[in-house]
């Protein structure tokens, strides 16, 4: 299988990136490319021989096109980003090459959580939380497990895609949901092959929410709704209760005291936005 491993540097990512970079010269199997796009910091000082690195051309989403187009061009078979934040446990390469079959177009693994020291927090962070294996986009319609830093695609599935013109930062979420709705097959592999570091700014994980919190993330689900309306005319046809919760992400009061009372655990990437929208 021809692999093509991606990830993006920006500056504030630099305090882990050595770390970073240290995961991916660890990896037991070196049978993948990497493709490292710049956005805005010198790295002369890093040894990045074995790295194709090109400039970022921008936003989030011009960004992923743009490892997209290049993984197109040079005709990988499969495509898997990597968090320049987070950590590549040694195994990844070795049992995504062991694992990946070509039966499916979309495949999921599993994370464990740590904290900026790198120490664990969570061993099964999505594992704890679903049972299936093969999963659909009702799977993910209201909450999300397919990220920058546990997902691989099959790179013949992403040929057409039409790009929102709205700016999503959670990529992955509606490229997944894109693909599934096209029909393409998705796979969870019950395997921890990835370091989610946790601290402010994250979307997901152990924080805990306030109010400003939840009103960012409430926006960041709006907008992804609207890059699916987008991109997918006929969604809401197919499943109206997209419209339904969209609806009330839009029209739903929460307070402070709301957010408080439901905040109680940890939960998948926007899954606290619908558990407190759903409980008004």
């Amino acid at each position: 299988m021809k692999l093509l491993i991606c990830s993006v540097v920006f500056p504030q990512s630099m305090r882990y990136f050595e770390s970073f970079i240290k995961s991916i010269d660890m990896q037991t199997n070196k049978n993948f490319d990497f493709l490292l796009v710049n956005d805005g910091v010198d790295l002369k000082k890093y040894d990045l021989r074995n790295t194709i690195i090109v400039n970022a051309k921008g936003s989030i989403l011009e960004n992923r096109r743009q490892m997209i187009e290049y993984a197109i061009l040079h005709k990988y078979d499969y495509i898997a980003w990597q968090d320049s934040d987070d950590l590549m446990l040694p195994d990844r390469i070795e049992f995504l090459q062991n694992h990946i079959t070509g039966i499916y177009d979309i495949y999921v693994h599993d994370l464990c959580l740590i904290n900026e020291q790198e120490e664990n927090l969570n061993r099964n962070f999505i594992g704890d939380r679903i049972s299936f294996e093969e999963f659909t986009f009702n799977d993910i319609m209201f909450y999300n497990f397919a990220g920058f830093g546990n997902s691989v695609i099959k790179v013949s599935c992403l040929a057409n895609i039409i790009y929102p013109i709205c700016e999503v930062k959670a990529v992955d979420w509606w490229l997944v949901s894109v693909l599934l709705m096209k029909g393409y097959r998705a796979f969870y592999l019950k395997k921890v092959l990835g370091k989610y570091r946790q601290y402010q700014n994250n979307l997901s994980g152990l924080q805990k929410l306030d109010l400003s919190a939840f009103q960012r993330k409430r926006q960041i689900v709006i907008t992804h709704y609207e890059a699916l309306f987008e991109t997918c005319k006929n969604c809401t046809f197919k499943y109206p209760e997209i419209l339904h919760y969209y609806n009330k992400l839009l029209k739903t009061n929460i307070s402070e005291y709301d957010v408080m009372e439901g905040n109680t655990q940890e939960g998948l990437w926007w899954e606290d936005v619908y558990n407190l929208i759903n409980s008004r």
